[in-house]
């Protein structure tokens, strides 16, 4: 999926190249190439010359980057949804199961 194309589902900026592809999320430490991170504590702006991620999400006023950017007024739940959009939550079918057993005493 394209960076400009998370931005609109998650209703955010982006800074930077759009057209980037992003093929998953991760921690700012473990991101690999195509892989989208996040930054919501400066203390760990300095981690951003390491990461290989291939863009990150920043507060609006965070300041500029050698990495094209999604701005967001909070980075770290805009990450949770952008954790959303690569693994969806997966539904489990309601009722009871054709081979479910009940206990005699709690029927």
């Amino acid at each position: 999926m394209k960076l400009r194309e998370i931005a609109d589902l998650l209703q955010c900026t982006y800074t930077g190249n759009g057209e980037v592809l992003i093929t998953g999320v991760a921690p700012i430490e473990s991101a690999a190439p195509g892989e989208l991170t996040f930054l919501s504590n400066p203390r760990y702006r300095r981690r951003l010359k390491e990461t290989r991620a291939a863009a990150v999400i920043v507060a609006p006023d965070a300041g500029e980057f050698p990495l094209p950017t999604l701005r967001a007024a909070n980075p770290y739940l805009t990450f949770a949804r952008a954790i959303e959009l690569f693994h969806p939550a997966v539904p489990f079918p309601t009722g009871i199961h054709p081979t479910a057993v009940i206990h005699a005493g709690r029927r």
